[in-house]
């Protein structure tokens, strides 16, 4: 059983580790393309007493599509005006893809990709020039999830992907893992 407390910043997360709820916190910290820099920050910037113990880690293949709230082909998206919302680590897996299928895409990063997408879906795309689509790069699971629509592959960062985590624990005595 466990209930969610969504953090936005991976600081927020280190932070809420420490506390006494919800005492466990999950960040990514390495993928295919690197380090994802915002973790790797706030774990070096903290002095060792003020991070939380790591108590394990867990490398997961993550599936990343690009995520939109209409149905899009990949024609479509290789057009001028689309804008893509990414977090920095996820867009670098993908950009041979997007360079490929989707040249003029415009990439703004987010902190995170599940905000990405979201704030993707909550744009009110229109093709009559006032306004141009919008799409996220995130897991192709959250778009279901959210409510989204895969545009073009399931897949379009490299098959094999992985991307590490580390769980963060107040106390590495307690059996919350």
């Amino acid at each position: 059983d466990v209930e969610v407390d969504e953090k936005r910043k991976f600081g927020e997360v280190v932070k809420a580790s420490r506390s006494t709820f919800p005492g466990l916190g999950v960040i990514a910290i390495s993928t295919v393309a690197g380090t994802v820099e915002d973790s790797a920050t706030e774990l070096v910037r903290k002095r060792p007493s003020a991070l939380p113990p790591i108590v394990g880690r867990v490398d997961l293949p993550i599936m990343l599509s690009l995520i939109g709230s209409e149905d899009m082909t990949l024609v479509e998206l290789g057009t001028q005006g689309v804008r893509c919302l990414a977090q920095k680590p996820a867009y670098l897996q993908c950009e041979e893809f997007l360079a490929e299928h989707a040249p003029y895409i415009k990439v703004r990063y987010v902190g995170e990709s599940v905000e990405g997408v979201r704030e993707a879906l909550s744009k009110k795309p229109s093709r009559n020039g006032k306004q141009h689509p919008y799409v996220a790069i995130g897991p192709h699971h959250v778009a279901e999830a959210l409510g989204g629509k895969i545009i073009g592959p399931e897949q379009i960062n490299p098959a094999g992907s992985v991307t590490s985590f580390y769980a963060l624990q107040r106390d590495p005595r307690e059996h919350i893992i």
